[in-house]
């Protein structure tokens, strides 16, 4: 198997696995946000978010645009989590099968 395709469910698997991951990756792909809107949007614990944020960062899901500022730090997806948009949502939708 294609070691890139196994990094792709490797990432699919880890944003499944929590549902703070799922609504920032779902938030995120709608725009680049700060993590305050992430959780006032979503109505999730600012903690929450911020440490999801932590977990997504390091298993390159998301980056820091201004990673030298120590607040208000600006979210994206990567390009490879972006490639993902079509079965993280039909996963969210439908999560256990039609």
């Amino acid at each position: 198997m294609d070691q890139g395709k196994e990094k792709d469910y490797d990432m699919l698997g880890f944003i499944l696995s929590g549902q703070v991951r799922m609504k920032i990756y779902s938030f995120l792909l709608k725009k680049p946000s700060f993590a305050y809107e992430i959780a006032q949007e979503n109505a999730l614990n600012i903690s929450s978010v911020q440490r999801s944020i932590k977990e997504l960062e390091a298993n390159d899901v998301i980056k820091c645009l201004n990673p030298n500022r120590i607040r208000r730090k600006f979210y994206q997806l990567t390009i490879k989590a972006q490639k993902l948009e079509k079965e993280v949502l039909e996963r969210i939708k439908c999560p256990y099968g039609k």
